[in-house]
């Protein structure tokens, strides 16, 4: 929807659906969190092309962690790797991860692109497959801890 303001703003707004806010707000009064989500269970920062092209690497998801209690901490991705595409979509920020599991619910099986550079300067590519997990584990395992 957009509203019109005679004022010096630009006059566009923006609106969400109830269809689409309504299932949202009432798992975050019921759960916490949205039931249902998939998760990949890593950190990352992203690389974008043209920071990979200025410092001479891949594009991608740069690893920081790996979540251990994620199937994806099963495959032969470490820290400092990159992910350069999920499913075959290339991936350089959530919004391109967003799209690759578009779709996807937990426990669905994903191969991923992986970039590698060894402290030789070793570049190698491989892929790896793992299995979404879901949030709802998450925030299971932080409820039992309290």
């Amino acid at each position: 929807s957009s509203k019109l303001n005679p004022s010096a703003y630009e006059g566009i707004g923006f609106a969400i659906t109830s269809e689409d806010a309504v299932p949202i707000i009432e798992d975050l009064i019921e759960f916490g969190y949205v039931a249902g989500r998939p998760r990949i269970g890593i950190t990352f920062n992203m690389i974008s092309s043209v920071m990979a092209e200025l410092y001479g690497t891949k594009a991608g998801l740069y690893i920081v962690s790996i979540s251990p209690d994620c199937d994806v901490a099963n495959t032969d991705l470490q820290p400092y790797d990159i992910i350069t595409s999920i499913n075959g979509v290339p991936v350089e920020s959530t919004e391109d991860v967003d799209k690759a599991i578009e779709g996807c619910v937990p426990g669905d099986t994903l191969t991923a692109t992986v970039y590698r550079i060894s402290l030789t300067g070793e570049e190698t590519t491989f892929e790896i497959s793992f299995k979404l997990e879901s949030w709802d584990e998450v925030y299971e395992q932080e409820n039992d801890d309290e």
